[in-house]
């Protein structure tokens, strides 16, 4: 910060005293739980009283546009603040808190600092963002953390292990790359977006149901370690061809359902292919090894009437 950076008031805040992150009478840091102000422009003190602000609680105020967070936070956890458009976020903040940022629909971007590790449920949901840069420390993004958004393009670090359920849906992504520390795409993590690009690593395990329902793929490679795709997986996209792999032991119902797949390879893994599995797209014929149960019927079928069956 530069030294004529005014800072608001003590007395503009809310705050209790912590130690090791909870609340104590005779704490050496600082939570700020409130703020009772009407400053447009918030600057947040790196201490107040003579000690270091370390956690930033519950700030709403519909007056804010802008908030700088100093560098001796290390955690975050704001409201709803409805004009807002700008945040900064100091560069030792190590976790977003839940629904810190949620429902400002007048924050377009953010930069997440190397120093993040966690960003949690909801962080921010609802917005109005067009652009994120996500630090390379993070290791997990919680559920709906970035849903519903403007977001045409992100780039995951590479550290990231967990992406939680929902958390990039209602976007406009147009490509994603998976990191190699990812082993499961979470239920519905990328649905209804605008992808024409995954990129899977060999050490993904698992894709969720919903995880990429809603898209414009016309073309996805499995990885060869994959073992299981979820319920309604890649439902609603534009794929042509796909194969899975022999180590897929587990195909949900309507996994691929409303593509345009002429061409299917099912791997030896598979011991049955379920109602709507590959519903409504334009196959006339599939080859199947001899031991998949394929579920048939009135209405409810694996594939399309007329399909033919070509059991190996």
């Amino acid at each position: 910060m530069m030294s004529n950076t005014q800072y608001a008031k003590p007395e503009d805040f809310k705050w209790e005293k912590t130690k090791n992150g909870k609340f104590a009478k005779d704490g050496t840091e600082v939570k700020i739980t409130g703020y009772k102000g009407d400053a447009a422009e918030l600057y947040i003190p790196p201490e107040i009283n003579g000690l270091p602000v370390v956690e930033i609680g519950s700030i709403s105020c519909e007056t804010l546009t802008s908030i700088v967070i100093p560098d001796s936070v290390t955690v975050i956890k704001f409201g709803f603040c409805g004009g807002l458009t700008k945040v900064v976020i100091g560069k030792n903040v190590k976790i977003i808190r839940s629904s810190s940022f949620k429902g400002n629909k007048n924050l377009t971007d953010i930069t997440i600092p190397d120093s993040v590790e966690s960003i949690e449920d909801w962080a921010f949901a609802d917005c109005g963002l067009t652009n994120v840069v996500i630090g390379k420390n993070v290791k997990s993004i919680g559920n709906k953390a970035f849903s519903n958004n403007n977001l045409t393009s992100v780039v995951l670090p590479d550290g990231l292990t967990s992406i939680g359920e929902l958390a990039f849906t209602k976007n406009k992504l147009a490509s994603v790359t998976i990191p190699k520390g990812v082993t499961v795409i979470s239920d519905g993590a990328f649905t209804t977006n605008a992808l024409t690009s995954v990129t899977l690593h060999d050490g993904v395990t698992a894709i969720g149901k919903n995880a990429f329902w809603d898209n414009k793929l016309s073309g996805i490679t499995l990885p060869d370690g994959l073992k299981s795709i979820g319920k309604q997986a890649f439902k609603k996209n534009r794929l042509k061809s796909i194969v899975i792999p022999d180590s897929v032991t587990e195909l949900g119902e309507n996994a691929f359902e409303f593509n345009s797949l002429t061409s299917v390879g099912i791997g030896k893994g598979i011991t049955k292919i379920a109602w709507h599995t590959f519903d409504s797209n334009k196959l006339t014929e599939v080859v199947i090894p001899a031991h998949v149960k394929v579920f048939s019927g009135d209405g409810a079928g694996a594939f399309d009437r007329g399909v033919k069956i070509i059991r190996s």
